[in-house]
């Protein structure tokens, strides 16, 4: 059985589909999308019923936010706290630190600050992803937030010995 080709005008209306997307992907990462990441958004939870880990969220629970602000607050005491063992004497190991310490100050401060602050933007971002499935990325923040602690309290003993 051949088929017949029909021209536009045997059509009827209810054969076309109509297009009623627009021109531009809903689903690409734009600078609008990170709005929500800074300002506050909707997203709290992931859309279906068993996703847990690999989605993105626009707000964050208390929990990780108490462990992002605590570990940028545990990072300006950290640099105080190297400042003073600088001034007595003491030498920054990390070898972009020493370098921004030994050129100014307040270059140090900076770089410091940025380099941490950059690092949990990102952390944030991708909080409920799991990193190569053995960790996720959440625990990852809550290490960090440890080890500020430990260095915090290793530093603090350093300065009770000077």
């Amino acid at each position: 059985m051949k088929s017949k080709i029909l021209s536009v005008d045997e059509y009827s209306e209810s054969d076309f589909y109509l297009e009623r997307r627009n021109e531009t992907e809903r689903r690409t990462v734009t600078a609008e999308s990170h709005r929500y990441n800074l300002l506050g958004g909707q997203r709290k939870i992931g859309r279906r019923k068993n996703e847990q880990y690999n989605m993105f969220v626009d707000v964050h629970n208390s929990r990780h936010m108490f462990v992002i602000i605590g570990i940028m607050m545990l990072s300006v005491l950290d640099a105080i706290l190297t400042l003073k063992i600088l001034s007595a004497g003491g030498v920054e190991v990390n070898i972009l630190l020493d370098w921004a310490v030994q050129n100014n100050i307040e270059l140090f401060t900076y770089v410091k600050l940025a380099l941490t602050g950059l690092g949990i933007v990102l952390l944030a971002r991708y909080i409920h992803f799991r990193l190569f499935n053995l960790v996720s990325v959440s625990s990852l923040l809550q290490a960090a937030f440890v080890g500020y602690l430990v260095l915090i309290s290793y530093q603090l003993s350093l300065l009770q010995l000077i």
